[in-house]
């Protein structure tokens, strides 16, 4: 019984955060009429500051609420330091598959160099 109630509650949880990934990207879509490629990435970037930041030993709350949204707002202003893609949607969207790829390029440059 306990163990069943905790598969549904985890269940929820997985659910619950798909849903609100998805109208995020949703209203993102709505607004500027733009499917954003790299909303993935800094979801994944805020959930590894977050991870990163509790190993360290700071409070879980602090860590989703301040450091994470922090630490991704920083990463985001960097990389749009270099890009003024304002008027044109589908060089937007160019931009991000490129920086996608680029990203996963130089993971897997590393992962050979250093043997894995």
């Amino acid at each position: 019984m306990d163990f069943t109630f905790v598969i549904l509650v985890e269940m929820l949880y997985a659910v619950a955060s798909l849903v609100l990934i998805s109208a995020g990207l949703a209203v993102v879509f709505g607004m500027m009429k733009v499917i954003r490629l790299a909303h993935g990435e800094f979801m994944m970037m805020g959930g590894y500051a977050t991870i990163t930041a509790v190993g360290l030993g700071v409070n879980v709350f602090v860590a989703m609420l301040v450091i994470a949204p922090l630490v991704v707002g920083l990463i985001g202003l960097r990389k749009k330091a270099g890009l003024h893609l304002e008027g044109a949607p589908g060089l937007t969207q160019t931009s991000d598959v490129a920086n996608s790829l680029r990203d996963v390029v130089a993971q897997e440059v590393r992962r050979a160099l250093k043997g894995d």
